[in-house]
């Protein structure tokens, strides 16, 4: 990580002072010189993780609790990696967008190895260059992890973002093309993010922020799969 670009910015919060001396330690080991803030509660996060990469997360705080700082990060780019050392959250942690779920106490080799992964993932991200639109006028960048999913209706394209709608001339073929796998086109004029998926029947996706999208019923099978799989993938990344 020699470049500026190349910087990851860490932070840690938890209320027991030990573990979050502990896992300044670890990443410093694994890497050095990188930049590292810690924080004794989530309200103390909050107000200053936005220009965070990763950050470490207890759950059992006093105040606010670790899932309720993690579904306030929504609009936060961070990766979330909670560390607890209860097992029964693993899946509410999935639920609120987490990248990994750690136990304590921590094992050496496994926090090296989510580590190396978290930092590959923040670095294929920094790699990838987020969509640029023209919206009345104004140039807009957008990153495909904010959207929640796009519309076509003719000549123009709507995204439904975490930070707010935005509209302007494009294909639908092509941005489904640029947002790659985690997305799923469920009908010609509707594509998803399958990690905001909330629920499905054979006619409809609910959508986290509320939203419901047409499924195509010739494509309800196909769609049960891939998020299936979707699902499959995301969860073995906890194992």
């Amino acid at each position: 990580m020699n470049s500026r670009n190349d910087k990851i910015e860490i932070m840690i919060c938890d209320d027991d002072e030990l573990i979050c001396r502990e896992l300044e330690e670890k990443v410093r080991q694994s890497l050095p010189g990188s930049h590292i803030q810690c924080f004794s509660s989530g309200e103390q996060l909050l107000r200053a993780s936005s220009e965070a990469d990763l950050i470490f997360l207890d759950i059992e705080m006093p105040g606010m609790d670790g899932m309720t700082v993690a579904e306030q990060l929504g609009k936060n780019q961070a990766l979330v990696i909670f560390v607890s050392a209860h097992e029964e959250y693993v899946f509410d942690a999935f639920d609120v967008g987490a990248f990994h779920y750690l136990l304590k106490p921590l094992e050496r080799e496994r926090f090296e190895r989510v580590l190396a992964r978290a930092c590959k993932e923040i670095r294929r991200r920094k790699r990838r260059e987020p969509l640029q639109i023209k919206e009345q006028g104004e140039f807009k960048t957008i990153y495909p992890e904010e959207i929640y999913y796009a519309e076509s209706n003719g000549r123009k394209l709507t995204l439904y973002t975490v930070q707010g709608t935005y509209e302007y001339y494009g294909r639908m073929q092509e941005l489904e093309a640029r947002l790659g796998e985690d997305f799923y086109r469920c009908h010609r004029g509707y594509l998803v993010h399958l990690k905001y998926v909330a629920g499905y029947d054979a006619a409809n996706i609910q959508l986290k922020d509320g939203s419901n999208v047409y499924l195509a019923r010739q494509k309800y099978g196909e769609f049960v799969k891939r998020y299936m799989a979707y699902l499959r993938q995301k969860i073995g990344d906890f194992s």
